[in-house]
């Protein structure tokens, strides 16, 4: 086909080159005439025309005197050019016409192949983004929708037990009152996503937050959910990643924007600034920041930085895009995220607790599903506890794990809390029918995880490295006795591998399965320095760090459970106010 089209051109290039050739040679002709045009011939034509005698007439001859010729002028190179230009000109520009119809002709299929080249190239990348872009969509859905969290064999899929739960309008605190909570309306998250283009989803720890944008996140990145009927691209951001990002000084000048285009890096987008430019140009990205309060410190710096950031990314954002955000209710601060609208998760009905417990037992525990349905339903306190879907899946994943002679269920939050810990850490190997003795009983273990967790509070920390992991175990093993520091290693492989509490989250980075985990262990050790320092009466110098952090939203969650541990001590409550 090509060839064809090539040979064709040449003939077509050809016909061209002669046409304006004549065509420059009658256009000429006709604007200045054919006298002017051939000089020469007019002047031998009049000369011819004075030297033809008359022949016709009849007169005598007369006597007619010699005429001597005049002597031949040679015309002058300046004259010749003057009175031959037209001629010049037309053969000049008919050389120029050849030269460039021949040249074209030549290089022509070079030219067509070249071109070729260019159009197989962008085709082909064109393929390659498309491959890279199905692959990145399909790989974010299936991580999106396997949770770990509190499941003791294998990754529960987020389909199987998801509750659409509801958002309502939020207030602050100071704002609130039984009326408001009364006539709350409340939509749907893919409703917010039709109405908003900037949401903040608000609230409690375990409400639902991640696992409500997990959801419809995933949604759309296999097209399942689609807005305002146009197909979106999703990025799912964990802040809690973000922290050296926003502390580290080389990364100042980099904006949310470049910090986008280098998690589509990881998934093998080539030109990720251009292809994710093409997408917020087109009005279609839906931008998931989840976790905005894991980057709480003491001075709120992180937060700002990174409100900061969000306010110039979102303020550029041509209509259409869709930027979502995450946090607990504490610590967040509206007037960082101008042009947000602020939602807040609402509670689980009875109807939806039922729809959850049907669906995490499953067809293959249907009876042990409807007996604990039961006790839910006739329970009002439970029902109370369990409007949270976190402590709902504690639940569960309690009532699975228990005994045969464990006859209730608690009713306070931390006695559940307790209940899950023990069996995450006692049972995990049991439930994956692996039958060993573990290297570390459940009360060294839990002693070591609560001071892990502890000094995690007090540094601002969630996930560590091994190598801090590492150090924090040889500082606290020892506290144990009979334990030495070289066996900081094995501890650590033990709680990997054969409890459900602690996990590796990426390379290099590990820590709780759940941030909540963590938070009641270091309130633990609140409670053990409450009572420690009343027995010493030496309050304050042992709660020296809670005292320090009371303004530091990441201590608001622990020291509230440290309360509830103490089971109404008043040390605690007259130690904060």
């Amino acid at each position: 086909m090509l060839r064809r089209v090539t040979s064709y051109t040449n003939r077509i290039c050809l016909v061209v080159a002669l046409l304006a050739s004549l065509l420059l040679v009658s256009l000429v002709g006709v604007t200045r005439g054919q006298t002017q045009i051939f000089p020469a011939f007019a002047q031998a034509t009049v000369f011819a025309s004075t030297q033809t005698p008359n022949i016709t007439s009849t007169s005598t001859p007369t006597f007619s005197p010699t005429i001597t010729p005049s002597p031949t002028v040679t015309p002058s190179l300046g004259t010749l050019i003057q009175n031959n230009i037209d001629e010049i000109l037309i053969a000049v520009i008919s050389s120029i016409l050849t030269v460039i119809g021949t040249l074209f002709v030549v290089y022509f299929q070079k030219v067509v192949s070249v071109i070729k080249a260019v159009f197989d190239w962008i085709w082909k990348s064109l393929r390659l983004e498309r491959a890279i872009e199905v692959r990145y969509r399909t790989s974010l859905a299936r991580e999106l929708r396997s949770i770990q969290i509190l499941q003791m064999t294998e990754a529960k899929n987020l389909e199987t037990i998801f509750v659409p739960l509801k958002l309502g309008d939020w207030l602050p605190p100071d704002l609130r009152d039984v009326r408001h909570e009364t006539i709350k309306k409340t939509i749907s998250f893919s409703e917010a996503l039709e109405q908003f283009q900037r949401v903040t989803i608000v609230g409690d720890p375990g409400s639902g937050k991640t696992t409500i944008t997990s959801q419809a996140a995933a949604s759309v990145a296999d097209r399942g959910l689609r807005i305002k009927h146009k197909t979106y691209f999703p990025i799912y951001v964990h802040l809690r990643h973000l922290k050296e990002f926003l502390e580290s000084e080389r990364y100042n000048d980099k904006t949310l924007k470049d910090l986008l285009s280098e998690i589509l890096d990881r998934f093998g987008f080539s030109e990720s600034r251009r292809f994710l430019d093409r997408k917020i140009a087109d009005g279609n990205c839906l931008i998931v920041l989840d976790g905005f309060d894991e980057l709480a410190d003491k001075e709120g710096s992180l937060q700002q930085r990174l409100a900061q950031k969000v306010d110039v990314f979102t303020s550029a954002l041509p209509t259409g895009n869709r930027v979502i955000l995450t946090s607990r209710a504490a610590g967040y601060e509206p007037a960082w995220f101008p042009g947000f609208r602020v939602l807040e998760m609402t509670n689980l009905s009875l109807p939806q607790t039922q729809h959850f417990i049907a669906g995490w037992f499953g067809k293959e525990q249907d009876s042990k599903a409807k007996a604990l349905q039961r006790i839910l339903e006739s329970s009002d306190r439970l029902q109370l506890l369990v409007s949270n879907p976190l402590m709902l899946a504690i639940v569960c994943f309690v009532y699975q794990s228990k005994s045969p002679h464990d006859r209730f269920l608690p009713e306070r939050r931390v006695d559940l809390y307790d209940r899950c810990i023990e069996a995450l850490i006692s049972k995990w190997d049991i439930s994956r029918g692996i039958d060993r003795e573990p290297a570390f009983s459940l009360a060294e273990t839990e002693k070591v995880l609560r001071y892990i967790a502890y000094e995690a509070l007090i540094s601002e920390k969630i996930d560590f490295s091994r190598r801090e992991l590492l150090a924090l175990i040889r500082t606290h093993l020892p506290k144990i006795e009979e334990r030495r520091q070289y066996e900081d290693e094995d501890f650590l492989q033990e709680v990997l591998q054969h409890t459900g509490i602690f996990k590796e989250k990426a390379r290099d980075t590990m820590g709780f399965i759940h941030l909540t985990f963590q938070e009641y262990l270091a309130a633990q050790v609140i409670a053990e320095k409450v009572l420690h320092g009343t027995e010493r009466k030496d309050l304050h110098t042992e709660m020296n760090e809670a005292i320090r952090s009371l303004a530091n939203p990441r201590w608001t969650e622990p020291i509230t459970l440290a309360a509830g541990i103490l089971r109404g001590r008043t040390e605690l409550v007259t130690l904060i106010m």
